[in-house]
């Protein structure tokens, strides 16, 4: 029988179409709740009753938050677990590949079932995070350059001690000041955390294809030429690597030959 209101539920929802580009990563629930109703996929009735449970389970974490001890918090507390709340619902939403998909489980689940299922996502994420730290850690690059090594020796363990799933899921928890040479700065939590160790991972692993002498030869000359101590200023050793390398193909070298002459300077002018 569920199997068969699920199928009816699926054939009901593919008559609406969400336009994707209305929806928002970081707010993803609450725009295609949105989006469902303007569609009349969701009704005023259906909408209520989601906002209901979700006051609901709010309510829920306000008291495991305060131990029982309380059954009020602060606004800005409320308003910081509501927002947890919300991630892991967007957590498990964004975990499909159609929003179509989600609103037939909006139909069919309680909130309560996808805000589970969401911050289970989030064990999930947090988990291949951690092993992401662990990859990044055994490949660091051996350079002195400061924003790289506080990044990963001092603010990404502050991520990864402190993050707290239940009250407090967006929240990044660390000041990261080493810069990617592309980077999603419009996710937050884990999220972000997550995209940024993958990123980070793929661009130190490249800079290990390069000679280490090469590599602290090329960051010297950058100094050099841009004035400025490389060791504290904020740029991308893999930016600057790969513009070497291509410079270097473009000049008649091989990629690896990261070192400029003069007269291949001269050349690629």
């Amino acid at each position: 029988m569920d199997l068969d209101n699920t199928l009816n539920r699926y054939n009901w929802v593919s008559n609406f179409t969400i336009d994707k580009s209305k929806l928002k990563q970081s707010q993803y629930m609450l725009s295609l709740l949105k989006e469902g109703q303007n569609v009349g996929a969701i009704t005023s009735e259906k909408a209520y009753q989601i906002q209901v449970e979700m006051m609901q389970i709010l309510q829920r974490l306000i008291d495991q938050h305060t131990q029982g001890e309380s059954t009020s918090v602060t606004t800005e507390t409320a308003e910081g677990i509501m927002i947890s709340l919300l991630y892991a619902m967007d957590a498990y939403a964004l975990h499909f590949e159609k929003p179509e998909e989600v609103l037939v489980h909006l139909h069919s689940d309680s909130v309560k079932k996808i805000y589970t299922k969401g911050v289970e996502l989030l064990h999930y994420y947090f988990e291949e995070a951690k092993q992401l730290y662990q990859d990044v850690k055994k490949m660091k690059l051996d350079v002195p350059v400061d924003a790289y090594n506080l990044t990963i020796d001092e603010s990404l363990p502050i991520f990864m001690n402190n993050y707290n799933i239940i009250f407090e899921a967006q929240n990044t928890m660390a000041s990261i000041d080493y810069p990617l040479a592309t980077d999603n700065m419009q996710l937050q939590g884990v999220f972000y955390i997550k995209q940024y160790l993958e990123r980070l991972l793929i661009e130190t692993r490249f800079c290990h294809f390069f000679n280490h002498q090469d590599l602290m030869y090329v960051l010297t000359n950058f100094g050099r030429i841009c004035r400025f101590n490389y060791r504290i200023e904020l740029f991308n050793i893999f930016e600057l690597m790969i513009n070497n390398a291509v410079f270097s193909l473009i000049s008649g070298s091989g990629a690896n030959q990261v070192r400029i002459s003069e007269v291949q300077y001269d050349r690629l002018s």
